[in-house]
């Protein structure tokens, strides 16, 4: 069975994973993590959204990155 493991890494905090049974559940929640890291403005100097990842990067040198890891179990 595969499963996927989404991370999510603060400058300032770190996040506990969050696993899903499917890919489409996990890129579904990057994408609304993403999108309120960014609605923050003027604050983000610059961002980057990929399949299966995300980078963030603020104006005061502070970052959010979020990537999904695949996972097979037996």
């Amino acid at each position: 069975m595969k499963l996927y493991v989404l991370t999510h890494c603060a400058a300032e905090e770190n996040y506990t994973p969050e696993v899903y049974k499917s890919k489409e559940k996990a890129v579904e929640r990057l994408k609304d993590i993403y999108e309120q890291c960014i609605g923050e403005g003027d604050y983000v100097a610059s961002d980057d959204l990929y399949d299966t990842a995300a980078r963030i990067t603020y104006v005061d040198d502070t970052y959010d990155r979020l990537d999904i890891f695949e996972v097979e179990v037996k």
